[in-house]
């Protein structure tokens, strides 16, 4: 079966895992030591986003959306670190998370 590609209008948005992800999602789910940062980052999650008109449209829209992003790499849930608190808060994302915007 062959099909042409579809184009549509929008930029995707790609995340990349650092160390202290793999950290938080083992101090928050135990039973995920096991999980290794190369195969965190086998599959990258690629997310379609909005074509913005510049990359400062761009960082506002993913101030708004860090939290969601983070949590869905972490598997969703509002899981939390050792300590209670939620890995989501935007102060984790940049630590635990590399994020790649293409247009």
């Amino acid at each position: 079966m062959h099909t042409e590609p579809t184009e549509i209008n929008r930029s995707a948005l790609i995340a990349i895992a650092k160390r202290p992800f793999v950290d938080w999602l083992h101090n928050a789910d135990p039973t995920s030591t096991h999980i290794s940062l190369s195969e965190v980052n086998h599959e990258p999650t690629v997310y379609l986003v909005p074509a913005f008109e510049s990359n400062e449209d761009f960082k506002e829209w993913l101030e708004q959306h860090c939290e969601f992003i983070f949590e869905e790499q972490l598997g969703g849930g509002g899981r939390t670190n050792g300590r209670g608190h939620p890995v989501g808060e935007s102060k984790y994302f940049g630590n635990g998370l590399t994020v790649t915007y293409t247009r």
